[in-house]
């Protein structure tokens, strides 16, 4: 069964924060027979700023934890085979990064 493990970003409505117990939980993803740790999640939903300079600001600030787990992940040699993430407002930014999977829908 693959699963990924969602991050809270700061929308804080589900989640685990980035840190150690988020490394340790994907950690056990990889370690659990019958599971597939199938990459991160993480929604910033709370990041609505109209002015577009700013919300590529808070955007990229917000995201940058998420890739950082990520490159550990993947640095030490576990699987990190997709990265779901933003909200609508963000979707122009985020969808830039190459590992990352475009999650919106609200107005997408």
């Amino acid at each position: 069964m693959p699963l990924q493990v969602d991050l809270n970003v700061g929308m804080d409505r589900t989640g685990i924060e980035i840190g150690d117990d988020a490394l340790e939980l994907y950690l056990q993803l990889c370690n659990t027979t019958g599971v597939k740790a199938a990459g991160l999640h993480a929604y910033d939903g709370h990041l609505h700023e109209p002015d577009l300079t700013l919300l590529q600001q808070q955007a990229e600030q917000t995201f940058a934890p998420v890739m950082k787990m990520r490159n550990q992940l993947v640095e030490s040699g576990f699987p990190v085979p997709r990265v779901v993430a933003t909200g609508t407002p963000t979707t122009r930014f985020l969808s830039q990064y190459p590992d990352v999977e475009v999650g919106a829908g609200t107005t997408a």
